[in-house]
């Protein structure tokens, strides 16, 4: 249960990195464009960082339920 789980975070976290990469390089280079990258890449790095924070809860989790 706990493996599914660590590895469907690990999906999610590679998902937000992959649409953090394409968000950036597809956005105008205006400045309204650049905006609203950079609230976009805002948005997506706290998901990002909320994924991580579950997964190493999850790891510390089946650490700690293995001994």
């Amino acid at each position: 249960m706990l493996i599914n789980e660590l590895t469907s975070n690990f999906e999610k976290c590679q998902q937000l990195l992959n649409s953090i990469s394409g968000s950036i390089s597809s956005k105008a280079m205006t400045v309204e464009g650049q905006k609203r990258k950079l609230e976009e890449s805002k948005q997506l790095l706290n998901q990002r960082r909320d994924l991580i924070t579950q997964y190493r809860s999850s790891v510390e989790e089946l650490i700690t339920s293995d001994r």
